[in-house]
């Protein structure tokens, strides 16, 4: 995971910021779109932290730590004009900030496990997407970067 990355991102400049040999995951196999989510702040569309998925752990543990020792010789990792951190996360990690407001729901990998409440006064699981998501959705796609809050 990428944290504190610089407002507007892109992919292509992960990318170059990962190396463009990475063996990053692609989807779907043998094109040019790679597993590189990143994550936006619901209200004002801000980027702030970036998931990147790998071809293998192994892969992704290498990153991190060229990353980390370059830190600790005091050469700071920079994405644009912001230093970023570089930390190894879960895909668990990465589907709970895909759907934050999945209730009653615990991933294992890319699987959700829809549980049932312990508590009488949860409402459980509704889905992983609220009906307001949706909309905002909608309307981002007709009209890219002109989205309001509802």
């Amino acid at each position: 995971m990428l944290s504190q990355i610089p407002y507007g991102t892109t992919r292509n400049e992960v990318v170059a910021f990962l190396g463009h040999n990475a063996p990053l995951v692609r989807y779907p196999a043998h094109t040019s779109y790679f597993g590189i989510h990143i994550i936006m702040d619901r209200p004002t569309a801000k980027s702030m932290d970036c998931y990147v998925e790998y071809e293998r752990e192994e892969h992704a543990q290498l990153a991190a730590s060229r990353f980390n020792d370059q830190t600790r010789i005091g050469k700071r990792a920079r994405l644009g004009d912001r230093q970023v951190r570089v930390e190894l996360s879960s895909q668990e990690q990465l589907m709970k900030e895909l759907f934050p407001k999945a209730k009653c729901v615990v991933w294992k990998g890319q699987e959700p496990l829809i549980t049932f409440p312990n508590d009488e006064h949860s409402s459980g699981f509704k889905g992983f997407i609220t009906s307001e998501e949706m909309v905002m959705t909608i309307r981002w796609a007709e009209n890219p970067g002109r989205v309001s809050a509802l």
